[in-house]
């Protein structure tokens, strides 16, 4: 209510001019202030998205901009003060980075606006923030979360990267897993473990951009991506196969990811309890299955038997990647017999009974490749029928049969459904 009192009583305006002429060499302290004080106003607040908006039309991103630039000023000053022999100079003020600090946890809150993102991404903001000297780990991680933030909106990700966003991402990782801080500390361990996860989540983002991604691989984001795939810790994990599963759409990222030995590991992925890790792990295999070098080395880890023992998943992603997968990996004559050798079509066949559509499509795709044609004739299968099962073919050789039982769904609707069409299910060889 004291709050909402403040808001009410124009606190807002009186900070902003506050905030505009605080920028000076002895002002650290009193922008502290104000931004802890604006901080508290937004988290109590209601309407957040209310507030936030009159913060940035009264404070503007150039005075937080300034303010980033100025209080990085000063604590490189300090730096080169510890330096010196004279203990008068090189005694610590904590105000420059306690402000910064602030400012980074403010922007951290105004960057989840999604109607903020094009506004800060081509403000004099983004310069400093990614310019900034940042050595505290919770500094680094709010500039991170940040960037990570921003880097969800498709139509800046170019113009994130043009300004420095891959480089801080793919620096941010590879330093960060060269810290890792001792396991005793566990509140630095969890905070060490979020950096990890928002570069990675950052860089799988970015990656999106087709432009972006062939700059992430020539700066080396798919090692550090690789090692942050082997930790324990869930989370960074999920993050990293998603960027590396991205990173793979080129065949540049497919050849980078194929010296790193990526196959093996990330089929070792596949048994991983996290769904996840296991969809982005799927999605990467999809992707680099479709370089015939990689293809031939999935095959020889057990890629086959890995996506088969997800196939009846009850996550929808885990199974949409892995129909992707036998997809990719059934596509060509020679591996149709490997695949049928190794697991047979129970997999298949369990992709073509979820109630998924996306996967029911995909895994019809893998069985037509397998040389199961069944050719159904009718509108909008998810709206009119149901796939309720699908018998195991009589043999795995010559011709074979199968029978596909469908459920009309009952209407209770006083117009009429759409009229369905022949339904043919034909013989198909194997």
């Amino acid at each position: 209510s004291g709050a909402e009192m403040l808001l009410r009583l124009g606190v807002l305006g009186e900070l902003s001019t506050g905030l505009q002429n605080v920028v000076r060499e002895d002002g650290s302290q009193v922008w502290e202030v104000c931004i802890n004080l604006l901080l508290v106003l937004l988290e109590l607040s209601d309407n957040q998205t209310e507030v936030a908006l009159s913060m940035c039309e009264l404070i503007g991103w150039q005075t937080l901009g300034n303010c980033i630039q100025w209080t990085d000023s000063l604590n490189q000053k300090q730096d080169l003060a510890s330096a010196s022999e004279d203990s008068e100079d090189a005694r610590q003020d904590s105000g420059p980075a306690a402000a910064l600090s602030s400012t980074l946890e403010l922007l951290v809150m105004l960057s989840r606006q999604e109607k903020f993102s094009g506004s800060i991404a081509k403000s004099a903001l983004l310069k400093p923030l990614m310019n900034a000297h940042v050595s505290g780990l919770e500094d680094q991680l709010h500039r991170i979360t940040i960037v990570t933030q921003l880097s969800s909106n498709p139509n800046i990700r170019k113009h994130l990267a043009s300004r420095g966003a891959n480089k801080l991402l793919v620096r941010s990782l590879r330093d960060g897993l060269l810290a890792e801080p001792d396991s005793d500390h566990t509140s630095l361990v969890k905070v060490w473990e979020s950096v990890i996860c928002k570069c990675c989540s950052g860089i799988a983002e970015l990656a999106m951009d087709p432009h972006v991604e062939v700059d992430l691989i020539s700066r080396g984001a798919v090692t550090p991506l690789m090692n942050a795939a082997c930790l324990d810790h869930e989370p960074s994990v999920a993050a990293a196969t998603r960027a590396i599963a991205n990173l793979c759409i080129s065949s540049d990222g497919k050849a980078a990811v194929l010296e790193e030995s990526g196959a093996s590991l990330l089929v070792s992925l596949l048994s991983c309890a996290h769904p996840a890790v296991v969809a982005g792990a799927a999605a990467a295999i999809a992707n680099l299955a479709l370089n015939p070098e990689a293809e031939a080395e999935l095959l020889e880890v057990g890629a086959v038997e890995g996506l088969a023992r997800n196939a009846s998943s009850n996550n929808p992603a885990v199974q949409f990647h892995t129909a992707r997968g036998f997809v990719v990996l059934t596509t060509k004559a020679q591996n149709r017999d490997l695949v049928i050798d190794a697991v047979g079509m129970g997999p298949f066949i369990a992709l073509c009974q979820t109630p998924d559509l996306r996967v029911k499509k995909m895994g019809a795709k893998a069985l037509a490749n397998l040389g199961v044609h069944v050719e159904m004739q009718y509108e909008d299968l998810d709206q009119d029928l149901s796939l309720i099962h699908i018998s195991e073919p009589t043999r795995l050789l010559s011709i074979s049969y199968a029978v596909f039982c469908l459920k009309k769904k009952k209407y209770i609707t006083k117009h009429h459904p759409k009229a369905m069409k022949t339904i043919k299910i034909n013989k198909y060889n194997t």
